[in-house]
């Protein structure tokens, strides 16, 4: 084996191993962005000053980002919303 059969065998070493890492790293970066957490949303239009029931919501699995998430219920802040009035009609 001559010195340009090892420099060869080295490249293709190299190339391989930052393809792998290109491959893991876009992988992680994906699954980081596709992280999703369970919110309570209205089933049907919730008239202000009735009761919700268990029948007037829903959870549902959405992705909404940082900035979005204060003005939402997160399902594990709140395990029973049952029994709130609503003040006010929701747009």
């Amino acid at each position: 084996m001559n010195k340009s059969d090892k420099a060869a065998q080295t490249r293709l070493v190299v190339a391989i191993s930052l393809f792998a890492a290109a491959v893991i790293s876009a992988m992680a970066l994906t699954a980081l962005g596709n992280q999703s957490d369970t919110y309570w949303v209205a089933g049907e239009s919730l008239v202000p000053g009735t009761q919700i029931s268990e029948s007037d919501l829903v959870e549902i699995q959405v992705s909404l980002g940082k900035q979005i998430v204060v003005i939402y219920l997160r399902a594990q802040w709140l395990q029973e919303p049952m029994c709130s009035v609503p003040l006010r009609k929701a747009n």
